[in-house]
């Protein structure tokens, strides 16, 4: 059994100061919702071997938040894994990239972009849908803000063998 993390990136400027999308800084609102998101993943034990973003600066300043949420005295610290091409990817390459996960990685959490990261969440949650879960699928069906966050299990021992299919929402929540 594995575990993946889906986070959209926190609370963004608007603008950036160069003009470019990819240096777009998080706001102070945004700093906030990183570092809680780390602590919800600390209460949870959710510790994640590898953190996987795109190369925009607010993926990786999410990420930066993320690690100082989750606290010191880890019992390892998450590598991270910075990918361009995750920047503007569509579902079927950001599945592709979760299934290039090393093995032993048993805890993974993607820190990317809507509308990408959306549809993957939502994709995810289609199988496997039961009493207990509903209400974190209906809290994503209709849009997914800034540092949305969800927790699947994924019935694999292997992120080779990843398929949408074989995930089950476990937790989705807002991070404010």
């Amino acid at each position: 059994m594995r575990k993946i993390i889906l986070l959209r990136h926190a609370d963004t400027e608007w603008e950036s100061p160069s003009g470019n999308d990819l240096t777009r800084p998080l706001t102070d609102k945004g700093l906030t919702q990183g570092h809680s998101a780390g602590v919800i993943l600390h209460e949870r034990r959710l510790i994640p071997e590898l953190i996987v973003t795109s190369s925009a600066l607010r993926t990786k300043q999410t990420m930066e938040q993320v690690i100082h949420g989750l606290g010191s005295g880890l019992p390892h610290t998450p590598h991270h894994e910075e990918d361009p091409f995750l920047y503007n990817c569509g579902v079927d390459e950001l599945i592709n990239k979760i299934a290039d996960t090393n093995i032993g990685v048993k805890t993974l959490l993607v820190i990317n972009h809507n509308p990408t990261i959306h549809q993957l969440a939502l994709l995810m949650a289609e199988h496997h849908i039961h009493i207990g879960n509903a209400p974190h699928r209906e809290r994503i069906t209709g849009s997914f803000p800034p540092c949305t966050l969800c927790i699947y299990d994924v019935d694999i021992d292997d992120w080779n063998d990843f398929d949408p299919k074989l995930c089950q929402l476990r937790h989705s929540e807002l991070v404010l």
